[in-house]
């Protein structure tokens, strides 16, 4: 039971620092030229924060899959993507300082209660 919680730590935390620093690695390429080959790599492609992200992201996934060989997808797939919701949400609030509304907040809260419905 330990090493699912700490696989589903997992998934989240890579999967949601992969979402905040796309995000902030997309803020750095600000103004690149479309049409223009050398401005897509140079901003883009070789985008430290970018690549990165994309790391990040097969963390997550690696994690995922260790997840799904212990739980069922009807389980492993909402707690994933709510956590991930979740924390994504906090997190570009925290330090990408998006606002987060009354309304958002209503819905996490709902959400975690959900989880913990699912879980049981």
């Amino acid at each position: 039971m330990i090493k699912t919680i700490l696989l589903i730590l997992a998934n989240v935390a890579c999967n949601s620092a992969g979402n905040i620093l796309m995000k902030a690695g997309v803020k750095r390429a600000d103004g690149v030229d479309l049409t223009s080959v050398s401005s897509i790599v140079h901003k883009i492609v070789l985008n430290p924060v970018l690549i990165v992200s994309v790391l990040c992201y097969v963390a997550s996934l690696v994690f995922y899959i260790f997840m799904l060989k212990r739980l069922n997808l009807n389980i492993a797939y909402p707690i994933a993507l709510s956590s991930n919701l979740v924390v994504v949400t906090l997190g570009s609030s925290l330090l990408l300082q998006e606002s987060i509304s009354f309304t958002q907040i209503s819905g996490m809260i709902i959400i975690m209660f959900g989880i913990f419905v699912l879980t049981r």
